[in-house]
């Protein structure tokens, strides 16, 4: 990747060992020679300038961080395969994909490639609206971005039934849903269960009585089910952060604990339900 930043420790460090910059830089191994923000971005120009566009729409690129590789066969099916085990391994590449599609279609919806730009988390857009008919054309215009770069729009949820999509209804529930009591009316938005119809988040404190590790690690996690997502300071939440304080330095990871030993995790789990 070239010689990259001399940051001042490690100008230091290889005074020390008295050799010249260039050559400590070489050690690509020990990856000493670039800031890890500079990696990234000469990769992703990289990838951006090997980026091409297929007359279907369907987006190509060469494999520019493997210096000798074999001719590629144009198969989409093993492309596909190849791409999934890539992201796998480098997922920043989806992002910049779907940025320098969202960057060819800027022009033509300039309002809904910015609300995918604001709200999109991970591979979900949450966002919303003032009215139906904002929603609506957000919705539609968002299909059509997507459609035009190959992405398929798995999903579609909204708190107003009219905008909702045909293959969300009761008819077409998957047996794993039926199995778990999944409510159509109930979907999950950042790992929380959000009512559609109420338009309402739900937390659910029964997973701290539920559980049955009784180990300093079973009532973090507990405990993180249920505060993390109100992230809100109030009384109760400082209760439940200051138990594992105390609980800190008498009870070492992973180990069990019960009411003959002065600790009884379980009753703490009850307290903190």
């Amino acid at each position: 990747m070239g010689p990259g930043k001399n940051e001042s420790h490690i100008s230091y460090f290889a005074k020390t060992l008295q050799q010249d910059d260039e050559k400590l830089c070489n050690l690509d191994v020990l990856g000493l020679q670039d800031h890890p923000m500079g990696d990234q971005n000469m990769v992703h120009e990289e990838f951006k300038e090997s980026l091409q566009r297929n007359p279907d729409g369907s987006y190509i690129t060469c494999l520019p961080w493997k210096a000798v590789h074999p001719p590629l066969k144009d198969n989409a099916t093993s492309a596909k395969a190849r791409l999934g085990r890539l992201l796998k391994k480098i997922p920043f590449l989806l992002g910049a994909t779907l940025q320098e599609h969202l960057n060819t279609l800027e022009q033509n919806y300039p309002g809904t490639v910015a609300e995918l730009r604001n709200d999109l988390y991970v591979d979900d857009v949450i966002s919303g609206g003032t009215c139906e008919q904002e929603v609506g054309k957000i919705k539609e215009e968002a299909k059509e971005i997507f459609d035009q770069g190959s992405f398929t729009l798995h999903k579609w949820h909204c708190s107003v039934v009219s905008l909702e999509e045909p293959e969300n209804n009761d008819s077409e529930q998957t047996y794993a849903k039926e199995s778990l009591g999944t409510k159509t009316a109930e979907a999950r938005m950042l790992g929380l269960k959000w009512n559609k119809l109420k338009n309402t988040l739900a937390v659910d404190f029964t997973s701290c009585k539920a559980t049955q590790e009784y180990t300093k690690r079973g009532i973090l996690r507990a405990m993180a089910k249920v505060y993390d997502p109100l992230g809100m300071v109030s009384p109760v939440m400082l209760e439940a952060k200051h138990k594992p304080n105390c609980l800190r330095e008498k009870i070492t990871m992973g180990c069990t604990h019960g009411k003959g030993d002065g600790i009884n995790l379980a009753s703490v789990a009850k307290e903190i339900a």
